[in-house]
């Protein structure tokens, strides 16, 4: 149950990070940066892990 969880909120969080390096990049007249978008994504994926974690607790 916890990893489905983790997976729908991850869901979210990374469409979120989708639109907003997307938004920033038109803001900016600039191509989209994969890069932040991967790190962002990558580091909600460990937040929310361990916030899972704690919660459990």
């Amino acid at each position: 149950m916890a990893i489905k969880n983790l997976f729908k909120y991850w869901i979210g969080w990374v469409f979120g990070v989708l639109l907003a390096v997307f938004i920033k990049s038109l803001w900016e007249n600039r191509e989209v940066d994969w890069g932040n978008f991967v790190t962002l994504s990558i580091g909600g994926l460990v937040g929310i892990a361990i916030g899972l974690g704690i919660k459990k607790l």
